[in-house]
């Protein structure tokens, strides 16, 4: 056999490997390893969803990136959990205050996103996040996330490829073509946006709004796509029969995860994901439930605590 140069099985085996390794996205993390979602990137020390607060959460060690979208003016994809400029975390470009009666006046999806990123991020004391570093930063569109991302990972290809991103789509029926596009063309300018950034495959998205997860079910079924809830009236059940098809997850706020939910999302095969998980005794607790992907503000005390299971 290797007079002629073929290979033997053995040899066939090791190179098919060597090959599944290398394509991107082909290094997945263990089914039993816990993943840690760094909620709007590291918010519990840094300003949310800037792109200095996902650098610091990868440094941190999480395995995900969870942040919030919205759409402006012009089609671009922004990093921003609300569809206006928010008092509690926002300046204006001048550097003065937004009172709170103002604040959705500043509506991004009336802004280009050169106009969005005039306003101010990051430079005021959050009053929930006192240790919160106070860095001058603008909304980022996903793209320079997903650049930045990609050059702070630039020597480590492993980490690269199995890096996720859990990406929320901000939308409420109420907002339609006020503050977004009506769930249909909301979707196809996301996904026009999105896709040539080439993350699908390690991409969650994720949404309270079921109009546009049945969107971008019909327009893009491969899609992981996951049901949001902070609906305590509804089992895990009831919510997700709101849905026409099987999501790839359900994530409800961490207080209504209990054994029963674990068991029937394990049953269901769903991936259940929990937010947002920020004291030891919480985390701990959804630990102990065996719940593997957690959402938290602060993503080094989580992965310490999932490493001394």
């Amino acid at each position: 056999m290797c007079a002629n140069h073929k290979y033997s099985s053995l040899t066939k085996l090791v190179v098919l490997a060597i090959i599944l390794l290398s394509i991107p996205g082909g290094c997945r993390m263990k089914t039993n390893e816990v993943i840690i979602h760094g909620h709007r990137g590291y918010r519990g020390l840094y300003p949310e969803n800037t792109i200095a607060s996902f650098i610091a959460a990868i440094d941190a060690g999480a395995q995900a990136l969870e942040m919030d979208v919205v759409l402006t003016a012009d089609n671009n994809i922004l990093v921003s959990h609300d569809p206006f400029m928010h008092h509690e975390i926002c300046l204006k470009p001048d550097s003065t205050e937004i009172i709170e009666a103002e604040q959705e006046s500043f509506n991004i999806y009336k802004m280009t996103v050169a106009q969005a990123q005039t306003f101010i991020m990051g430079a005021k004391p959050h009053p929930r996040f006192p240790n919160q570093k106070q860095i001058s930063e603008h909304k980022p569109t996903l793209n320079e996330v997903v650049a930045a991302v990609n050059q702070k990972l630039l020597n480590d290809k492993n980490k690269q490829n199995s890096l996720l991103y859990n990406i929320e789509i901000k939308s409420q029926p109420e907002w339609d073509s006020i503050m977004q596009p009506i769930p249909a063309e909301y979707a196809r300018l996301f996904l026009a946006e999105f896709e040539p950034l080439n993350i699908s495959d390690r991409t969650i998205i994720q949404s309270f709004d079921p109009r546009i997860l049945e969107e971008l079910h019909k327009q893009q079924p491969k899609l992981k796509l996951v049901y949001l809830s902070e609906d305590t009236t509804k089992t895990a059940a009831e919510k997700l029969a709101e849905l026409t098809f099987k999501p790839y997850g359900y994530s409800p706020n961490f207080a209504m995860a209990n054994e029963q939910v674990v068991q029937y999302c394990k049953e269901q095969n769903v991936e259940l994901i929990v937010w947002t998980v920020n004291e030891e005794a919480d985390i701990k607790n959804v630990l102990r439930l065996g719940i593997k992907h957690i959402i938290s503000d602060y993503p080094a005390r989580a992965l310490a605590l999932a490493k001394e299971r």
